[in-house]
């Protein structure tokens, strides 16, 4: 487990995998396989991929399977570096 109760993944990225609950703006909120719901930050840099593609934000919908890998913020939450779209 890394900081903040994100789980660690290799070279100190932090991410969680989970189901989306809700995506608005420049946010969403995951219910992580912990059964944890946690904030998710997104920024223009942010990459979002489904397969090979490039997706955007208004791909995710509720109940979409997705990872996130990136930083933890002051907030608990995390500041999004990808997000991987899964069917």
């Amino acid at each position: 487990m890394g900081r903040m109760g994100v789980p660690a993944f290799p070279g100190d990225v932090h991410g969680v995998f989970g189901s989306v609950l809700s995506a608005s703006g420049t946010s969403m909120t995951v219910e992580g396989q912990d059964g944890m719901e946690h904030t998710v930050i997104f920024f223009g840099n942010t990459q979002i991929r489904r397969g090979q593609a490039a997706a955007t934000t208004t791909d995710f919908q509720v109940n979409q399977r997705v990872g996130i890998f990136g930083d933890p913020n002051d907030q608990g939450g995390i500041d999004a570096k990808l997000i991987r779209i899964f069917p």
